[in-house]
């Protein structure tokens, strides 16, 4: 399954795995539709997870909220803030929830934890990294960009150490043609580790339509590959709004299949 479900369904304080992703969408696209917040939900029964992006009049997403299990209770949210130029400027988040590693659970609370996220770019005004900063001055995970190839590599931190490194290598802006991961303990020894790739097909206007992966995930199972989906099909509006991406599993004969559905709010 994609690095993008992975991380939304684990790591819930990081922002922007709705809008961004393979479900990413040009702010021309939002501008265009009048489109003020767009809902994704998770087409299963046991878990109401939804998550929010709210957009201003020209398409920038300027808000982002991540539900819990019950569709009730904030998780994680976001603000950001953009320059006359659209360029973003300012970016806030607000975790609500924190990891217990005694009771391995997730614990949400009333009064959210404040996130800086530090912002550089380059000479060409292009975002080249972006730094997670909590409330006690610890930087606990950061996003570097780079463009020759287009990629993308996100680090979590605990203290000094990196728990996790994942790389993504794009075909065009957030749909990649590879990603790989390594987690490690907090002594630094790698735990495990995935190398996806994947082959993408775009209809004549440049939308993904559909992508095939395949892959490897170790050490636990050397000798199959655990891809939970090997398929991802996307269905859109006549408008050209993203309404549903519907993920296949053939591996054992039995058609699983898994949707992720999205509304839409209008000005």
């Amino acid at each position: 399954m994609r690095v993008f479900f992975f991380l939304t369904c684990f790591f819930y304080c990081l922002d922007g795995f709705s809008q961004f992703g393979d479900t990413y969408q040009s702010s021309q696209i939002y501008k265009q539709n009048n489109v003020r917040s767009r809902i994704m939900m998770f087409d299963y029964n046991r878990y109401r997870t939804r998550i929010v992006d709210n957009f201003d009049r020209y398409g920038m997403i300027i808000g982002h909220i991540e539900y819990d299990t019950t569709g009730l209770n904030i998780r994680y949210r976001s603000e950001l803030k953009y320059d006359s130029t659209d360029k973003l400027v300012n970016e806030t988040g607000y975790n609500y929830s924190h990891f217990d590693s005694v009771k391995c659970i997730s614990v949400l609370s009333e009064t959210p934890d404040t996130i800086q996220i530090q912002i550089k770019y380059d000479s060409l005004n292009r975002i080249i990294k972006k730094t997670f900063i909590n409330s006690s001055g610890r930087k606990y995970y950061e996003i570097v960009f780079g463009f020759s190839p287009m990629m993308e590599t996100e680090r979590s931190f605990n203290r000094d150490s990196s728990l996790f490194e994942i790389v993504m290598y794009y075909d065009v802006l957030y749909v990649e043609n590879r990603s790989s991961a390594t987690f490690s303990d907090a002594t630094g020894q790698k735990t495990r580790s995935w190398d996806y790739t994947f082959k993408n097909f775009f209809d004549r206007s440049g939308k993904i339509k559909r992508r095939k992966v395949q892959g490897e995930f170790y050490p636990e199972k050397p000798d199959k590959p655990d891809i939970y989906f090997q398929e991802m099909d996307y269905q859109y509006m006549s408008t050209g709004l993203l309404i549903k991406r519907l993920s296949s599993d053939c591996n054992d004969n039995s058609l699983k299949l898994f949707a992720m559905v999205f509304d839409y709010k209008f000005w």
